[in-house]
């Protein structure tokens, strides 16, 4: 025990002696020198004897201990990586911060470098190029004889000439330096002025030839007084009568426009001078800029190629390419076909070109061509899924892709930069290109501390992978070309109050391929724009590349309060391998992630097991992009379950304007609870199997605010296979019937159901029951219709007199569909016998204007229970006019052996006018399609009405994303003031009173139902437009008000 106490005293006074000694280095830009000690923060005396360290190579090599403290002076700029070659401990980390406090103006690491005006020169085709690194030497290579150069003798007796015959081999032409006598006291040979940058290392190399034992100097100075020499930079050089190679680095402390190279020696000069060139200490450039605007890589082909899609940057495939034996039977070629935007064979295969191509919608994969055959592109290695019709490529990195403003390229053959400026100006000096791989380098180090320092324009701002318990807290990094962050394969790294902006890649990655998933990954409070994605106005301007998440990571992570806007794929993903992923993703907010690739979320998780908890946050108007893959609809999610997740619990966030407010794709187990779904565009929760080995079971969904607006549906339960009764059980959700009394749709391999309220809770399985929401609500506002009516319906009633009044059936394989107007009852109905082919049933034509609002109404019964129909508004043809949609979406409903009526809200996207003499249009119709051989069809009561764009029911999402307390105005106060008293709380049924105030990372939904929309018979018209207001409630009416004749 005794033995055990003198360890322990002596463990402990070690301790203790190590932190009280532990040191602070400060480092000083301008003042400091690297022979100092780094202890002082200025210079200790006049003249100095010590203070702090000048640069980041000199932290890099210091032999720092547990506990020590890095400080650079606020305000000033270091052009170089920051590294560490030690770590910290748990107990005593090792912290990288800025003096003096407070700091306002943040030290920075800035990763680019500034060409010079004088480096362009004008290309034939309108470009402009530049060395890079340019050399700040105006005639360094003497091509232009002795301009530029300037002579001083303290006798004024030596002469500056040019010489082809004494110069380094093959590099004529060299100047000569001759004249001079023993009796000349200096004498200097010296370039134009030179404008350097403080804080940047430069090189200087010159090839001299001096007669043998004679010395003199090679200097950088200043061109004006001090004349001083810049950073000691003097190479003293005795001649050998050969010639030699000077090599100078220097650093100068303050920016200078006037700095020279002087070579100055005393008598006789006669020597020669070859090949000068100044150039900035740089990298490979990965990125460029004029002045704040990013300019892209050359690449081809050109957004606006494409008049149908002119925002896309892809060739489009016309069709498929072959399917190789590989992991997941990718393809080995990109097919070919005539399009003017294909390049030719030598085109595709000049050096440097790179094909980047859409093998998924969420995949999009790098590649080099091998050769090109007359119908296919050759790559050098599969793709990871085969490619199909309908997904497109683009090509980078060859010289004739330099044809669009905005773009350049970097020639690694000629190391030269081509350029064409956005604005079409010459670029001047407001180039800025960027080269330093790394900002800051603390990967594979531990217990580590980086606080308050900004980075900018580098590869990747601050690379922690492979680290343990390193933390960037409050830092600023900004226009990086690749990571803004990379923490994978970290252990408890830490992520916090930074300000993430303007990234190539993903702001914070923590999945890379060839790395290890961040594991204890915490990442809070970060503000986060245009991760992987530049977008300005609402316009994409980079081209897409492959991302994962604008934070993604491991196992254990804690994912909270960050601000994430503009994302190329996830906003936030968590992934883990085994035994679970046990992360929080917490009060974070979201919008417009998923701009680049699809099949993608707000948040996304997936595998079994993973019992996250996705709690209180805020996902909002997620666009999507179809751009460079088929089909042409977007699929994005707010809070994107996927493949077999289970074990998480979502609760209390709000999704609002995405595709899929919540998606459960072959998910179990997981718990949906009191989130609010808004407005979102397709469905506001979603349920989908698809996969055999992935069965839907055990979900728990309860107390949800579910409230579609337009045509969207609320709850959505589809499989591929028998049934939908085991997803989930559900109970003492809210949803809104305010739009459409239907508020949830099944689909199954029997069949489809649409369910009100009532339904949805009486459903049985196997005639028991499945007590759906036995505790829920809906709210329908009995005495309220949905939206006013402008008008009667689009399509004629149906006569029985009047022949087929205008309806049409197609089908083009004998024999044909068969077409029919009958009694069905006491009513007029429209038959089809479908043909031999898959038949279309259409109605007369009518005009639409687009943008404008339309219901659908019709009854329909089928000959086979569950019979699919595919109801698509088309364009009519007519002229040159074709066939296309002028809406987003069709809608397919299955059909029943009796009656049912069905009610679509469909959105115009085109103006069509029927018999149009201008442009031969036929007119707007609606089709009833895919009837397919054996199948029959009947629809009655088919009414298309415009709705009054100005008094349907005003619904609206007040949210707070902040962490306090917030008054929200009434989002009608400017447009429409008078609506503002009519709102009522969804959650609440409560008239709301403005400002109304939100609790923090909070939402309330909120609706108003005008007078006008005041219905007393519940026939769904307005009594101020209804001509029957006694309508009795059993009856079906019409746009009028009016019962339709009894007869089903």
């Amino acid at each position: 025990m005794i033995n055990l106490k003198k360890i322990f005293i002596i463990v402990a006074l070690f301790t203790i002696q190590q932190s009280a000694h532990s040191a602070t280095y400060y480092i000083d830009a301008n003042l400091g020198n690297d022979s100092w000690s780094g202890n002082f923060p200025s210079p200790s005396s006049a003249p100095a004897a010590d203070g702090p360290w000048l640069t980041l190579a000199k932290v890099a090599t210091a032999k720092l201990l547990p506990g020590d403290t890095v400080l650079l002076r606020c305000g000033q700029t270091w052009y170089e990586t920051l590294r560490l070659s030690a770590s910290g401990s748990v107990s005593q980390p090792i912290r990288i911060g800025s003096y003096p406090a407070p700091c306002n103006n943040r030290p920075l690491i800035d990763g680019s470098a500034t060409v010079p005006k004088s480096a362009w020169s004008l290309d034939t085709d309108g470009s402009y190029r530049s060395k890079f690194p340019a050399n700040l030497v105006t005639n360094g290579e003497f091509d232009k004889g002795t301009t530029g150069w300037y002579r001083w003798s303290s006798d004024d007796s030596i002469s500056l000439g040019t010489d082809n015959t004494n110069c380094i081999s093959g590099a004529a032409p060299c100047i000569s330096v001759l004249g001079g006598a023993s009796s000349t006291r200096n004498w200097i040979a010296s370039t134009h002025h030179i404008a350097v940058e403080a804080g940047k290392t430069y090189q200087l190399t010159l090839g001299i030839r001096v007669p043998l034992g004679k010395t003199i100097l090679v200097k950088m100075r200043r061109g004006s007084p001090p004349w001083d020499t810049v950073d000691n930079a003097v190479a003293p050089i005795t001649g050998n009568n050969a010639w030699q190679t000077v090599n100078l680095s220097f650093r100068p402390r303050q920016s200078l426009q006037d700095l020279r190279v002087d070579i100055e020696g005393t008598g006789s000069a006669n020597f020669y001078v070859d090949n000068v060139s100044v150039v900035p200490a740089v990298g490979t450039p990965l990125g460029l800029y004029i002045g704040n605007t990013a300019h892209v890589t050359a690449h081809h082909p050109n957004r606006g190629h494409d008049s149908n899609e002119p925002e896309s940057p892809y060739i489009v495939m016309a069709s498929d390419s072959n399917s190789v034996s590989n992991t997941t039977a990718g393809s080995s070629y990109i097919p070919l076909h005539p399009d003017p935007a294909v390049p030719s064979a030598t085109r595709l295969m000049a050096p440097g070109v790179s094909v980047f191509v859409r093998s998924a919608p969420w995949m999009l994969e790098r590649k080099t061509i091998t050769s090109v055959q007359q119908d296919k592109i050759l790559l050098d290695s599969p793709t990871k899924y085969r490619l199909r019709a309908g997904y497109g490529y683009f090509l980078t990195g060859a010289r004739w892709m330099l044809d669009d403003p905005g773009e350049w390229l970097y020639d690694t053959g000629s190391r030269a930069i081509h350029l064409r400026t956005s604005d079409m100006a010459a670029p001047g000096s407001r180039v800025s290109v960027i080269h330093l791989q790394k900002g800051v380098d603390l990967s594979g180090r531990a217990d580590i501390e980086l606080r308050g320092v900004a980075i900018r324009r580098t590869g990747i701002g601050v690379d922690l992978s492979r680290s343990t318990g390193v933390a960037v807290v409050d830092c600023k990094i900004t226009d990086t070309a690749n990571e803004g962050l990379l923490p994978a394969a970290t252990t408890n790294a830490l992520i916090e109050k930074n300000h993430i902006a303007n990234t190539g890649l993903d702001a914070v990655r923590g999945l890379k391929d060839g790395f290890a998933v961040a594991s204890g990954l915490r990442v809070f409070n970060n503000r986060i724009e245009n991760s992987a994605v530049l977008i300005q106005n609402g316009r994409i301007l980079s081209l897409p590349v492959s991302a994962v998440a604008a934070i993604s990571s491991g196992q254990g992570a804690s994912i909270e309060g960050n601000h994430v806007r503009n994302a190329a794929y996830h906003g936030i993903t968590s992934w883990h391998a085994a035994p679970s992923g046990n992360s929080t993703i917490r009060r974070n907010h979201i919008e417009n992630a998923c701009s680049i690739l699809d099949d993608c979320g707000g948040i996304y998780v997936s595998r079994q097991d993973n019992n996250n908890r996705i709690e209180d946050n805020i996902i909002r108007n997620m666009r999507g992009n179809s751009h460079g893959r088929p089909g042409g609809r977007t699929h994005v999610v707010g809070i994107y379950l996927d493949e077999r997740s289970s074990g998480a619990t979502v609760s209390g966030n709000t999704v609002e304007n995405v595709d899929y407010g919540i998606q459960l794709h072959n998910a179990e187990k997981n718990y949906i609870d009191a989130n609010t779904l808004f407005g979102n565009r397709s469905y506001q929760l979603w349920l989908h199997e698809d996969s055999a080995a992935g069965d839907i079971s055990g979900n728990s969904i309860t107390n949800n605010l579910i409230f579609p607006t337009g045509s969207a549906l609320g709850i959505v339960q589809d499989t591929s296979f028998a049934s939908t009764s085991l997803f989930a059980s559900y109970d003492f959700n809210r949803h809104s019937a305010l739009i459409s009394r239907h508020i949830a749709r099944e689909r199954s391999r029997s069949g489809e159901s649409r369910y009100d309220f009532m339904e949805w809770q009486r459903a049985k399985d196997n005639g028991i029951s499945r007590n759906l929401d036995p505790n829920g609500r809906h709210i329908v506002h009995a005495g309220y219709s949905a939206f006013q009516v402008q008008g009667t319906s689009l399509i004629a009633p149906i006569n029985i007199a009047d022949d087929m009044s205008g309806w049409r059936a197609w089908n083009n394989a004998s024999p044909r569909a068969v077409i029919s107007v009958d009694e069905c009852g006491a009513l007029p109905c429209v038959k089809l016998i479908a043909g031999a082919s898959r038949s279309v049933l259409s109605t007369p034509n009518f005009s639409v204007e687009a943008n404008r609002w339309y219901r659908l109404t019709f009854d329909m019964k089928t000959k086979f229970d569950g019979q699919k129909v595919t109801v698509s508004p088309r364009r009519g043809g007519g002229g040159a006019n074709g066939f296309e949609l002028f809406t987003k979406a069709i809608t397919t409903v299955h059909g029943t052996l009796g009656w049912k009526r069905r009610t679509i809200l469909i959105e115009a996207t085109l103006t069509i006018q029927k018999n149009d003499p201008v442009t031969g249009d036929a007119g707007a119709r609606i089709d009833f399609e895919n009837i397919m051989p054996d199948e029959e069809i009947a629809v009655a009561n088919v009414e298309m009405v415009p709705l009054r764009q100005v008094a349907t029911l005003r619904a609206a999402l007040l949210s707070n994303a902040t962490t306090e307390e917030a008054e929200v105005p009434c989002p009608d106060e400017d447009a429409a003031p008078a609506a503002c008293n009519h709102y009522v709380s969804f959650t609440r049924d409560a008239t709301i009173s403005w400002p109304h105030r939100l609790a923090p990372h909070s939402s309330e939904i909120v609706y108003a139902l005008a007078g006008a929309l005041v219905d007393s018979d519940g026939d769904d018209i307005a009594d101020t437009q209804d001509q029957c207001p006694e309508t009795p409630q059993a009856l079906i009416a019409n746009s009028l008000g009016c019962p339709f004749p009894l007869g089903f």
